[in-house]
């Protein structure tokens, strides 16, 4: 995505399904105004953000909701000519 981009991206990585029921949302991007909502269905489960670096451990029924900053992301590092790109 663009760097300048306020929306969300999400992925599911590795989907499991008891009942044997398809996923309907296993990727996808979401509005800025809108948050993302995710409810465990396992009793020990992890949600993993950008890597490895960032983890959450869920249980049974625990609902994380992700939602846009009011102030975008800084950047340090980039030339003027490539920042100009995106």
């Amino acid at each position: 995505m663009p760097l300048r981009s306020r929306q969300l991206q999400y992925l599911v990585r590795e989907p499991y399904s008891a009942d044997r029921c398809p996923y309907r949302l296993r990727k996808g991007i979401v509005k800025p105004e809108t948050p993302l909502e995710i409810m465990s269905k396992t009793r020990r489960g992890r949600l993993f953000m950008d890597g490895p670096h960032v983890r959450f451990s869920l249980g049974l029924g625990d609902v994380l909701t992700i939602s846009t900053a009011a102030e975008p992301l800084r950047v340090l590092g980039l030339d003027t000519q490539r920042r100009q790109r995106f």
